[in-house]
């Protein structure tokens, strides 16, 4: 028997064991493994480990569309094992289970169950910023054409909005012509960018000024809380066309207040596609395996504004925004 073999840990002393402060440990299989060093280093990125630090990984760790982990994978996690969980502490193993507990039952239409279930506003944001695992996509509805409405595969996104891209262009192209519809539709791309970050930050981070009622509270769940709480839900990381055209159709009657139709085209052109770019970066952000150090960056600076601190990193396809309006997530 080793040393590590021969220590125990109460299964609530693993919950203490969160940040780089008590050390990060995490529970595989009733064994404890001190992962802190291993965070810069983990092929998934580390975000998965922050969000799952002091809890059971024994199923996520074998969840293939989250990370595939091979052989040599677990050996190198053996090298970080440093005891077990006690087998006679009832108390504390009903803790850890009480810490991984949702306010709602995420297996089970969510709707229904969050209009029915009394929270206040401190337990509601508390509890919507703590990231939970699914295996699969969460229910939103018990209706069947309900449903679908809820979800938006990536691909939804282009093949949506790139004809309606084209077709703006086209209509200023043909008014104004290539030099100006250039100029337009770049000043549009780069009005999103800082459109994306008041968005992001005054409305879907509204927790400051959200009024202390369930309706407020379901709102913010459906237009962006259910991310936080399952950021991994993969029919729940873009913008639906339902709401997203809606939105569009604002912003460009606001435009055309003041320009002309042709001029507005070129603009929302340029804008949409932004948008774009927005929302496939994300979902790459949270899906995807970045090969450049840019977007590497870019996953982790993100995964942080999940895991590390949501109040911060409000720039999702960039952070120069976040620069200029001093909101930067420490590097």
């Amino acid at each position: 028997m080793t040393l590590a073999e021969s220590i125990q840990f109460d299964a609530i002393e693993v919950t203490a064991h969160k940040d780089f402060e008590n050390g990060i440990w995490v529970i595989y299989k009733d064994r404890v493994y001190d992962v802190t060093k291993f965070l810069d280093d983990h092929p998934g990125g580390s975000d998965i480990i922050k969000q799952y630090a002091g809890e059971d990984i024994s199923e996520l760790i074998q969840e293939e569309s989250i990370h595939v982990h091979s052989k040599a994978a677990l050996e190198i996690l053996e090298t970080l094992y440093i005891g077990n969980v006690k087998k006679t502490s009832t108390d504390s193993e009903n803790l850890l289970h009480k810490e991984q507990e949702c306010f709602i039952d995420l297996t089970k239409p969510l709707v229904y169950q969050f209009w029915n279930t009394r929270l206040t506003k401190e337990e509601y944001l508390k509890n919507v910023h703590k990231p939970r695992y699914l295996k699969e996509p969460a229910t939103f509805f018990e209706s069947p054409l309900l449903e679908p409405l809820s979800r938006t595969p990536w691909y939804v996104i282009p093949l949506f909005w790139i004809p309606i891209i084209i077709s703006m262009e086209i209509y200023a192209y043909e008014s104004l012509g290539f030099p100006q519809c250039l100029q337009l539709g770049i000043i549009g791309l780069l009005s999103w960018f800082f459109i994306e970050y008041t968005l992001h930050r005054f409305i879907f981070h509204i927790e400051m000024g959200l009024p202390d009622n369930k309706v407020a509270f379901l709102a913010h769940f459906l237009l962006h809380g259910v991310h936080h709480l399952l950021p991994m839900d993969k029919f729940r990381l873009v913008f639906p066309p339902v709401l997203g055209l809606p939105i569009a159709l604002i912003l460009y009657g606001a435009i055309n207040t003041f320009l002309s139709m042709s001029q507005t085209f070129g603009i929302a052109a340029g804008v949409v596609t932004g948008y774009m770019y927005y929302d496939l970066t994300h979902y790459y952000l949270h899906h995807g395996v970045p090969k450049s150090n840019y977007m590497k960056g870019l996953k982790k600076y993100h995964m942080d504004h999940h895991y590390v601190n949501y109040n911060l990193g409000f720039g999702v396809s960039n952070k120069l925004v976040d620069y200029i309006f001093g909101t930067m997530l420490p590097q």
